[in-house]
Order: C-alpha cells, then sequence, then structure tokens
C-alpha cells in the first residue's frame, strides 16, 4: 500500500480546507456583528428608526383599540345615524349666516 496522494485527493482536501477556513472568518465577522460591534452611524439609526416604528404601531394600536372602545356605547345609544342638513347654498360655507341684502 502506497501513503502517496493522487492529485484529485490533494485539490479534494486543499478545497475542503479553504471552505472550512471561510466558514470560520464568516462565522467570526458575523459573531462581531450580532455582538454590536462595528456598527455604522447608518446602521445605528436604522435600529433607532425601527424601534421608533415599533412604538408608533404599538401607539396606534392601543389609540384604535380606545376609539372602538369609545364608539361602543354611542352606537348602541343611536342606532340610527342623525341626517346630514345640506348647506342652504353650495357656494356658501356651512355655519356662516346667509348674506344681507342691504
Amino acid at each position: 500500500m502506497s501513503n502517496r496522494l493522487t492529485p484529485a485527493q490533494w485539490l479534494l482536501i486543499l478545497v475542503l480546507a479553504a471552505v472550512a477556513v471561510s466558514g470560520w472568518f464568516y462565522g467570526v465577522q458575523w459573531k462581531q456583528v450580532a455582538a454590536g460591534a462595528d456598527t455604522t452611524h447608518q446602521e445605528k439609526l436604522l435600529i433607532d428608526l425601527q424601534d421608533q416604528l415599533d412604538r408608533m404601531r404599538a401607539e396606534n394600536e392601543r389609540l384604535t383599540a380606545r376609539i372602538h372602545e369609545l364608539e361602543k356605547p354611542a352606537a348602541e345609544e343611536s342606532p340610527e345615524p342623525s341626517p346630514l342638513v345640506p348647506p342652504s347654498s353650495p357656494l356658501e360655507p356651512p355655519g356662516e349666516p346667509p348674506p344681507v341684502a342691504q
């Protein structure tokens, strides 16, 4: 038996070693990113904006629930909507008295 490796076996060993080393470097890089090291100003800004967006969504959901809560008793008291009274003239804004003729 010969202990010599063929060129194909050497190539396979070298390719596998290169893949292993590149995977190790890739893992080290993402470990640093996950730890928060080397974050740029833009990345920090994006994180802050995402946090602000999450807070705004939560506030929106809370306010929507509060609106629905306040609308329920009003809907139970008057099931029929009140009719809208149109202004006397389409050119006059509602709420203002009509012009007085002199």
